[in-house]
C-alpha cells in the first residue's frame, strides 16, 4: 500500500492544481455525456432536463473514490523510471495524496450529497412503479 509521511503534505500546493484539473475534466465529461443522452431521454422521462443537474452532481460525487485507485496507479510509470528522478518522486507523492484527499472526501461528500441528490430527482409515477422483471 501507499505509505503516506507528513512531508508529503508539503507538495499539496503544487498537486491541488492537478487534482482539480482531474476533477474539472471529469466534471465535463460527465456534463458532455448527461448532455448527449438528454434528447434520448426526453422522450422516455419528461422530467429529463429537471433531473439533469442532480444527476451530474450525484455521478460526480459518486465518482471521487474512483480518483484513489487513480492515485493508487500513479505509480506504475513512477516505478517504472519513465521520467526523471525527481519527476517519479512528484508523481508518487501526487498519487499518495490523491489517495489520502479523495478516499476521505468522496466517503463524507457520498454520506452529505448523494441521496438528497437523488432524492430531488423526480420520476413519473407511473415509470417509477413499472416492475423490471415484467
Amino acid at each position: 500500500g501507499a505509505r503516506i509521511e507528513l512531508g508529503s503534505f508539503l507538495r499539496l500546493p503544487s498537486v491541488l492544481p492537478l487534482l482539480l484539473a482531474g476533477l474539472a475534466a471529469r466534471a465535463v465529461a460527465y456534463a458532455a455525456v448527461l448532455l448527449a443522452t438528454l434528447p434520448s431521454r426526453l422522450q422516455h422521462d419528461r422530467h429529463a432536463c429537471h433531473n439533469l443537474v442532480y444527476e451530474w452532481g450525484f455521478a460526480l460525487v459518486a465518482s471521487l473514490p474512483r480518483a484513489t485507485i487513480q492515485g493508487a496507479l500513479a505509480a506504475i510509470p513512477a516505478n517504472m523510471g519513465l521520467f526523471s528522478h525527481e519527476k517519479n518522486e512528484f508523481m508518487r507523492e501526487a498519487g499518495v495524496l490523491c489517495i489520502a484527499i479523495m478516499a476521505p472526501a468522496g466517503v463524507v461528500l457520498q454520506k452529505v450529497l448523494a441521496e438528497p441528490l437523488l432524492r430531488r430527482c423526480r420520476y413519473d409515477e407511473d415509470e417509477a412503479n413499472v416492475d423490471p422483471q415484467a
